[in-house]
């Protein structure tokens, strides 16, 4: 655990706690998996996350949620900080954030 990789999890705690949305070991019916467009190949990071916001949103949508199964573990891979460096995540947690609450802020002025 190196100084870089430790302050991206850190920093990335707070915005699992308030989005809800825990990365992982992630089962979906293949109906959901198409409707919400599977994994997106083509983004380098995160694609994960996208893929549960997007999970999330089509619950929302028929009135269900998102449930943790708090006995499913994964053990982390380290490959994107191998290939990046220790640093790298950093900046794209900021811009995730940022996208975050531009969304959330136009939804909240939506009727």
């Amino acid at each position: 655990m190196t100084p870089g990789i430790a302050l991206s999890y850190w920093a990335m705690v707070p915005m699992l706690w308030i989005t809800g949305i825990d990365t992982g070991v992630v089962f979906c019916n293949r109906k959901d998996f198409i409707s919400v467009g599977g994994y997106n190949e083509r983004v380098l990071f995160a694609k994960d996350v996208q893929f549960l916001v997007n999970l999330k949103q089509l619950g929302r949508s028929r009135k269900q949620k998102l449930v943790k199964l708090h006995s499913a573990r994964a053990i982390t891979s380290a490959r994107k900080f191998d290939e990046y460096g220790d640093w790298h995540y950093l900046p794209i947690l900021a811009r995730g954030l940022l996208v975050m609450f531009i969304q959330w802020s136009v939804l909240a002025v939506l009727p």
